[in-house]
């Protein structure tokens, strides 16, 4: 007698992890919100870079609104894409920010419906996202919330998400304060993310910071060189500090040694402003010049009509 064969099961296997990649992070400051996030995207296989931030303002209602995004990239998108299209529709013109959270989470609960039916829906590396959520209304005017899953929840200090999240927390709370003015608080977004770019794996690329002012709900992106200025000196500077704290408790330091190491930082942070005073006015001339010559571009361009029609 021949025996039956066992029957096959229909479990569903865990298909591998992947880990969560980014850093993305909202600061309030003094006139705003600083929205930030690295650059780079895995796919698993291979890396490439992309933007992970967003910016619409919308004709038909009076709100503005900003994204930032971690986790599965392609749901991400396509439910911001969703919300950009949902809000495009509305015609209620001086919305309320009840009104515009209310349409956000709407979309968020039917894509989260839809994924919550996937098979590795809840696993890490699954297709779950993360949203970093600037809004503003003529009635409530800048704020920051963080979704999870459906649910937008209000923040009033820094947020964070990501791989990077609490490195990046961790880094940043010694330090910021939401009465920071827009200088302080773009050399404090950058060394954040410049320092868990290097320390959290799936953080990479460059950054990307977006201003978003809080009384008109303006936004207005920081030039890549002011980025990659403060994350220059952001590890030496660092360093430097860690040495004298650590010779403050030393045994074997003296006082003359760390009055010498106090004052070879001061000389270094001399230094550092002057390169810095001295980068920027560089940096300032050669973006007068690029002005100035797509100027002549653009009058040369409106003149070559003008003399075809004097032409015989």
């Amino acid at each position: 007698m021949i025996a039956p064969k066992p029957l096959r099961s229909h479990r569903k296997i865990r298909l591998p992890e992947r880990g969560l990649v980014t850093i993305a992070a909202g600061f309030p400051f003094e006139g705003g919100i600083l929205l930030c996030a690295d650059t780079e995207i895995s796919n698993g296989e291979m890396k490439y870079i992309e933007s992970k931030l967003e910016y619409h303002q919308f004709s038909n209602i009076n709100a503005k609104v900003g994204f930032a995004f971690a986790g599965s990239v392609p749901h991400a998108k396509r439910a911001i894409r969703r919300i950009v299209e949902t809000l495009s529709l509305l015609q209620v013109e001086e919305i309320t920010q009840t009104q515009l959270v209310g349409s956000i989470e709407g979309v968020l609960e039917s894509e989260f419906d839809r994924l919550r039916k996937h098979p590795t829906y809840g696993y890490r590396g699954g297709p779950d996202f993360y949203l970093l959520v600037i809004t503003w209304t003529a009635d409530m005017g800048l704020m920051q919330f963080a979704s999870y899953e459906e649910c937008l929840m209000p923040s009033g200090g820094a947020s964070f998400i990501g791989a990077g999240d609490y490195f990046a927390r961790y880094i940043s709370e010694t330090v910021y304060l939401p009465t920071m003015g827009i200088m302080e608080i773009i050399a404090h977004a950058s060394h954040v993310l410049s320092q868990t770019k290097a320390h959290v794996p799936g953080c990479g690329g460059s950054s990307e910071l977006l201003v978003i002012r809080d009384d008109d709900g303006d936004a207005a992106g920081i030039d890549f060189m002011d980025i990659s200025l403060a994350e220059e000196f952001s590890e030496p500077f660092y360093r430097g500090l860690n040495t004298l704290y650590f010779g403050l408790v030393s045994e074997t330091w003296d006082d003359m040694r760390l009055k010498m190491e106090c004052a070879s930082f001061l000389d270094w942070l001399l230094s550092v402003r002057k390169k810095n005073t001295a980068m920027k006015r560089e940096q300032n001339k050669l973006k007068g010049g690029i002005v100035k010559r797509f100027m002549e571009l653009q009058e040369l361009r409106q003149s070559i009509p003008r003399k075809l029609e004097d032409q015989p």
